[in-house]
């Protein structure tokens, strides 16, 4: 009987309190993906079931960085070591192709769409997080993710040509020649040779083609 009492007991304790050691717990996962996971955007938990006060998740590391069922060791108040069993989901803002592009093509606004997408496995982490300047780096299908494999610069500037390059400072404005010594595409920064000079100086490709020289 009085073993009845005492499972009645704690049946009516984790009623009344496992919604809030459930979110002791999903407090602490929280800090944990936006520790060691920074690229993920959105996630969410099941079969999560708690009946006892979790004070630090130990070990984690980049455990949480990606979905599927999860069994770690929790610290409790009473400084115990338990498993905890979970299901967790985590997704990632990032691109998909919306029609299926040959080796070569740039890449419009046209031809993606951005998603929330699964973080599978490690892979994941080679998502995307921008197409503007790029080109295919290889075929590609309709509702593929856009991994960093699949795409590469479209190189605006090749290494040994002549460019101009734009110098501000204040309110004047100089346009220098010279000769870049390196490929480089959108928002990269290259060494470039003043033609008159012959001095090395930098200059970076902002977002409309122009070099603009860097003050270092």
């Amino acid at each position: 009987m009085k073993r009845f009492i005492f499972i009645v007991l704690i049946f009516f304790l984790f009623s009344l309190f496992g919604k809030d050691f459930n979110s002791n717990f999903i407090s602490l996962l929280s800090s944990e993906l936006k520790s060691n996971c920074p690229e993920v955007d959105k996630w969410s938990v099941s079969n999560l079931n708690i009946g006892f006060s979790v004070v630090s998740l130990n070990p984690t590391g980049r455990a949480f960085c990606y979905s599927g069922k999860k069994k770690i060791f929790v610290r409790t108040v009473d400084n115990k070591i338990k498993v905890v069993s979970f299901s967790l989901r985590v997704f990632k803002k990032s691109f998909i192709f919306t029609r299926n592009l040959e080796r070569g093509i740039p890449i419009s606004s046209n031809d993606v769409a951005e998603k929330l997408i699964e973080l599978k496995n490690p892979r994941y982490r080679m998502l995307v997080s921008s197409v503007f300047g790029m080109q295919t780096s290889l075929n590609v299908r309709l509702g593929e993710p856009v991994f960093k494999n699949m795409v590469r610069k479209i190189i605006l500037v090749r290494s040994g040509s002549e460019v101009k390059v734009v110098y501000q400072k204040g309110g004047i404005t100089i346009v220098l020649n010279g000769i870049a010594r390196s490929n480089a595409g959108i928002n990269d920064t290259l060494p470039v040779m003043n033609t008159r000079s012959k001095k090395i100086f930098y200059a970076r490709i902002n977002k409309k083609g122009i070099l603009v020289a860097e003050v270092r």
